[in-house]
């Protein structure tokens, strides 16, 4: 049995910024997602992520970040 893999980033309001969905299960996580576009723009340093911000209440600079 085969399975998709639906990968999705959605940001603060939300709202789909990407989505890959199809790859085979049978890769291993790592190979799912560095056989996406968002995962060849992440390793390759092309993504526009921002710079660490301040959240509210609160003085100290966290970095975004992705979950995986």
């Amino acid at each position: 049995m085969e399975h998709i893999v639906l990968m999705a980033t959605v940001n603060s309001n939300y709202e789909f910024i990407m989505v890959d969905a199809g790859i085979k299960a049978r890769i291993l996580d790592k190979g799912v997602l560095s056989s996406t576009p968002f995962g060849k723009a992440f390793s390759e340093e092309k993504l526009k992520i921002p710079e660490p911000n301040t959240l509210p209440n609160n003085d100290k600079k966290l970095p975004f970040v992705f979950f995986f």
